[in-house]
């Protein structure tokens, strides 16, 4: 008897579905939102201008929430450049 692959195939894209972020989309006004940081310490750079954060750091802008043992905050002119996060 021989393998029937369309099964096959369906049952691979379901185990793919599994494996997806649940939480992999933000609203278009998130970008437009505060960011707000939580952690049990948090450091600042003034000479590289870099914020650090340590301890259950917990950021939030719009409906994105991001959970991470640390986070680094570049700034670049007293604004957010980018943020790296570490797990």
């Amino acid at each position: 008897m021989k393998p029937n692959n369309s099964k096959m195939y369906v049952l691979s894209g379901l185990v793919g579905l599994l494996w997806m972020p649940t939480h992999a989309f933000a609203l278009a006004s998130d970008a437009d939102q505060p960011i707000t940081i939580d952690s049990n310490t948090a450091t600042y750079n003034d000479a590289d201008e870099t914020s650090t954060y340590l301890g259950n750091v917990i950021s939030t802008q719009g409906s994105i929430r991001v959970n991470s043992d640390k986070l680094v905050v570049y700034l670049k002119d007293g604004e957010v450049d980018k943020l790296i996060f570490y797990r």
